[in-house]
């Protein structure tokens, strides 16, 4: 009896971890490519200090109707606001720029996630598959908050 307990908990965990989808993640020199298959892109402008970042990957970005709907329905870029790699996108090579020591903005970053001239972390920005910014959040959302939104594309 005790291996039937056993082998039941174990289909169990089978069966829970086939339904778990993890969320798919790109980069910007891999949009080109992905867009033979035109999407929305929701890119999530974050910084590794950033506590609501770290908030919104434990939360938000777990959520499985969010997963599944970034997975299905759209494209899913995170950009780090501090990285010091030069990204091309649009024909553009955006570049960090230092505004002190140890510190600065990646380009990109800011024409993405400026709003009132000013950066917050995260920002959810939305293009649309002609990577025209179609939404802006400046801000933490919660999975319900994003979820209205991504619906609404």
């Amino acid at each position: 009896m005790r291996w039937l307990a056993f082998a039941l908990v174990g289909l169990w965990g089978a069966v829970g971890s086939s339904r778990a989808q993890s969320l798919e993640r790109l980069a910007f020199a891999q949009l080109d490519s992905a867009m033979q298959q035109p999407r929305p892109v929701v890119v999530l402008v974050t910084t590794s200090w950033c506590r609501y970042c770290a908030l919104m990957r434990q939360t938000t970005l777990r959520d499985p109707e969010v997963i599944w709907q970034l997975n299905q329905r759209f494209y899913f870029v995170e950009l780090d606001a501090e990285q010091r790699e030069p990204v091309h996108f649009k024909g553009t090579t955006y570049a960090f720029r230092p505004t002190g020591q140890d510190t600065g903005l990646h380009d990109l970053a800011a024409t993405l996630a400026e709003v009132d001239g000013t950066v917050t972390y995260p920002t959810v920005v939305m293009l649309n598959p002609q990577y025209e910014i179609v939404f802006q959040h400046p801000g933490a959302l919660t999975a319900a908050e994003l979820l209205r939104v991504l619906r609404q594309l």
